[in-house]
């Protein structure tokens, strides 16, 4: 038997008995056993020694496993690349090839709703941005495009009144344009005022001369609302006014025409005025605007005295002023009410004064002094009368009267005081207050007194100062009460046995409360329940 170790020569070996050859794949230690050089079989001359070799199959070499890695990722790669276009495509239809087309939109109305505007709406199968074009009739008006980003309706402003205009609309988005709708025209409305502008505004003060320049129209939806017609002239309104002792003095208000480029009035001649008042209308083919809110000048050397000289510049002016004060007064004053009158408000800050108002107290309600509204009146009524069946003899009154703008703005007048004339036996300040203080216990305090004269010999008599003591009153007033009080006994004894009852209450006003007006001089509203 022969074996040969690597690195030594061939040599004849002595018979040994055979051995099975080891089996290297099933135990890697006998690779490494013999692959070391055996002692007894050197030979005098040493072999070359050579860096062990290893099995292939004991242990995989680093570029095994560099390979394996490297087609890992590849394939990992490809995988994810092979995700994102599937969800990209799916997702948002961005391949050319898989993106279905856009439908075709139809224009389901376009609606003239206000001069110089028409509202577009339209239905789709889809939602993407949309597109929108407008071909006006005139060839003389250029054409437009409209971008409507989300929804389904559009407000074309700012077109022209009484002129036919078409639309047509298409659907978009990153990947493709869709058809166009048929188009659909409407016509808009017939020309209208222009829209109201804002005050005007301080520009220059020169050498005796006021410069205000006059604002466009205000704004609807963006655009400054002409009302179908772009060819505006502004105006000025001016009216100007001197302080007197006795109160300010106001020429009447004159127009003006503005500048056409500079849209600017030019106020002459104010030297000698104490006020100036500016207001702005604007004008087109179809009417003028309201006035605008109103730009209120004051000179301010009219303001100064000798203890308080001017330190301020010689003119101040704001926009929007409140108006000026209704000065009133009370006349034909009677049992039953008075008279209110009053001057005219000259210093209202809009198109001028838009009504007055009449306010009152309340004395019977214990609201002395509290002022309410009773009455709103025209911007031409100067006087107002107060009367009614609630208005009560004897009685303090206060009220006042108040100037109110078109913008809304209040200036109220200073607080005017009267009382009415007496009236019957009751009509008169003590009693009414003794009345108004006790009417809750007033009927049960007069049946008392009643009761306990009636065994008295002249039982009138005896009830009436009884009354006037209870209920501090004077003996006239406390007559008209017990006198009432014996004709609900002979008229209603069957109804009053429970006196707080209905049938009582109108028994007592169908027989006895027609009397008892007239004896006291009051309502019967006024009377206990």
């Amino acid at each position: 038997y022969q074996r040969r170790v690597r690195g030594t020569p061939k040599r004849t070996m002595e018979a040994r008995p055979p051995n099975p050859a080891p089996d290297l794949e099933a135990n890697p230690d006998t690779c490494k056993a013999i692959s070391k050089p055996l002692l007894s079989d050197l030979s005098a001359d040493p072999p070359k020694e050579e860096p062990p070799k290893r099995c292939r199959r004991c242990k995989p070499t680093r570029r095994d496993l560099c390979v394996g890695c490297i087609g890992f990722a590849i394939a990992t790669v490809l995988i994810g690349v092979g995700i994102f276009i599937f969800v990209k495509v799916s997702g948002d239809q961005t391949a050319s090839g898989d993106v279905p087309p856009l439908s075709t939109p139809g224009i389901s109305s376009v609606t003239a709703n206000y001069p110089g505007w028409l509202t577009i709406e339209w239905t789709s199968l889809d939602d993407p941005s949309w597109e929108l074009q407008l071909q006006p009739s005139d060839s003389t008006e250029p054409g437009r495009n409209y971008t409507v980003l989300s929804g389904n309706r559009l407000v074309a402003s700012n077109l022209t009144a009484e002129r036919t205009y078409c639309f047509r609309v298409r659907g978009f988005n990153v990947a493709q344009q869709g058809p166009w709708s048929a188009s659909k025209c409407n016509t808009t409305l017939k020309v209208a005022p222009p829209a109201t502008s804002q005050p005007p505004v301080l520009v220059n003060l020169p050498d005796s001369q006021l410069i205000v320049q006059v604002l466009p129209p205000n704004q609807r939806g963006g655009y400054w609302d002409y009302g179908g017609d772009a060819n505006i002239l502004f105006w000025c309104r001016v009216q100007l006014c001197n302080r007197l002792s006795n109160g300010t003095e106001c020429a009447n208000p004159t127009m003006m025409p503005a500048d056409p480029i500079n849209h600017t009035c030019t106020v002459p001649d104010i030297v000698n005025q104490s006020d100036v008042l500016v207001w702005s209308r604007n004008q087109n083919s179809g009417g003028y605007s309201a006035y605008s809110p109103g730009l209120f000048c004051v000179n301010s050397t009219s303001l100064a005295t000798a203890s308080r000289p001017n330190k301020l510049p010689n003119w101040l002016c704001s926009r929007d002023a409140a108006p000026s004060e209704a000065t009133g007064n009370i006349s034909d004053v009677s049992s039953s009410g008075f008279t209110i009158t009053w001057d005219a408000s000259t210093a209202g800050s809009a198109v001028g004064i838009r009504n007055y108002l009449i306010q009152l107290d309340d004395w019977w309600n214990h609201k002395l002094g509290v002022l309410s509204t009773v009455a709103t009146l025209g911007a031409q009524t100067f006087e107002y009368t107060v009367e009614g069946e609630y208005i009560l003899p004897g009685t303090p009154y206060n009220a006042r009267v108040g100037a109110v703008d078109t913008t809304g703005a209040v200036t109220w007048g200073a607080n005017l005081s009267t009382v009415t004339l007496n009236r019957g036996a009751c009509g008169n300040p003590n009693d009414l207050e003794q009345q108004r203080n006790r009417n809750s216990t007033m009927k049960h305090e007069i049946q008392l007194d009643l009761l306990s004269c009636e065994f008295d010999p002249d039982k009138t008599k005896c009830a009436t100062e009884k009354v006037a003591h209870a209920m501090d009153w004077s003996d006239q007033c406390a007559g008209c009460w017990v006198t009432e009080g014996y004709c609900v006994q002979s008229n209603c004894m069957p109804a009053c046995l429970s006196p707080s009852s209905d049938k009582c209450d109108q028994c007592a006003r169908s027989h006895c409360f027609k009397a008892l007006n007239l004896c006291t001089g009051l309502p019967d509203w006024t009377y206990p329940p």
